[in-house]
């Protein structure tokens, strides 16, 4: 198996395997699984390729190779993967810092509103020819994401300003 990434990524919401076949072939802007079987020590790479491929599912990642795709990569769409299909928003710490007053306050409502209209520029586009394909509902579930992260972003913002 050459280290060669095969699949394109729809830019929607992915199932747990094609989030970590994308994370690791996108590894350090496209370095790829060579770099990273070397980099976090995981052995031969043609082995852990066939793990998290996508077209022949003989092989399997174990719970350990999904934590050390999490934690080598921090790739957003494997928490995503995870979390929307069972409703449950995600954020990484760094993305949480204390809001500086009421600019800090706007900035995140302003964020939130373009994530609600993402939503529904997604949905109108992929509506074009009159009904969705099922990578242009993954676009849509993908932005309705986003949109319910922002909105765990604004209840944080808001815990921050509760009396007592």
């Amino acid at each position: 198996m050459t280290a060669k990434k095969r699949h394109k990524d729809h830019g929607g919401v992915l199932t747990i395997r094609q989030a970590l076949y994308h994370a690791v072939h996108d590894y350090r802007n496209g370095a790829g699984l060579p770099s990273f079987c070397a980099d976090l020590g995981v052995g031969s790479a043609a082995y852990f390729g066939q793990k998290i491929n996508l077209r022949d599912e003989t092989a399997s990642p174990t719970l350990r190779d999904f934590e050390l795709i999490l934690d080598g990569t921090q790739d957003p769409r494997i928490l995503t993967a995870v979390c929307e299909p069972v409703g449950a928003a995600w954020n990484f710490r760094d993305e949480l810092p204390e809001v500086q007053g009421d600019l800090g306050v706007l900035e995140r409502g302003s964020r939130l509103m373009i994530s609600a209209s993402a939503v529904i520029d997604e949905l109108v586009k992929g509506l074009a020819d009159g009904e969705l394909d099922a990578d242009e509902m993954a676009r849509v579930r993908q932005k309705i994401h986003d949109l319910q992260r922002d909105m765990q972003l604004i209840r944080q913002t808001a815990d921050q300003f509760v009396a007592g």
